[in-house]
């Protein structure tokens, strides 16, 4: 693995950690919460690991199919990088960690990157997941970003289902015109500007 590469992931993790520590609302951090972080401290500490060479890839890692393969890792990277920005930038406010118990948002957020999925941060952890596998394509990695991905979708249908009952109709339409984690190919979904 490239050092560049290496540090992108890297920092990439550190922005998810350190921001998402910052951004959001502070509040009792129980076993969901533990649960959800625990990828993201295994993937930074795997990727290192395999980096020094402590970790058997699964190809060939001086073929052009790991070359290939860290090219994507670093384009999803930036992908990854691009969606958490306009994430954080469509917030006027911090919002709920929605691992703690009754955290519910004080208003529901559609315009930005919202009006085109509804958990962009969640997207931006999709994107470095697999960013991580191609960069270190190992038996640890492929676990540590599938019990993630399955985290974040587990953590979306409780929060999917907490602002159904906090906004009703209006996350329910917001719900049909956009995807959960990326847009929905050939909807019509709008970005508003504003928050009226």
């Amino acid at each position: 693995m490239s050092i560049h590469l290496l540090v992108s992931l890297e920092a990439m993790y550190l922005t998810f950690l350190v921001g998402g520590l910052a951004f959001f609302r502070k509040g009792t951090h129980g076993l969901k919460w533990f649960l959800t972080l625990l990828p993201f401290l295994a993937g930074a500490t795997h990727l290192v690991q395999f980096a020094l060479g402590g970790s058997a890839a699964l190809i060939a890692l001086d073929g052009a199919l790991y070359l290939a393969s860290s090219t994507l890792a670093s384009v999803l990277v930036a992908g990854a990088l691009l969606v958490y920005g306009c994430a954080l930038g469509s917030h006027q406010e911090r919002i709920p960690m929605w691992h703690q118990r009754h955290d519910s948002p004080s208003k529901l957020v559609s315009w930005g990157i919202y009006g085109l999925v509804r958990h962009p941060f969640y997207t931006s952890y999709m994107l470095l997941m697999p960013a991580s596998v191609l960069a270190a394509p190992t038996v640890p990695m492929l676990g540590i970003a599938l019990f993630c991905m399955l985290m974040l979708r587990h953590t979306a249908v409780v929060e999917e289902r907490e602002l159904l009952r906090v906004f009703g109709a209006e996350y329910a339409q917001m719900m049909s015109r956009t995807g959960r984690f990326f847009p929905r190919l050939g909807a019509r979904g709008h970005a508003a500007t504003s928050n009226a």
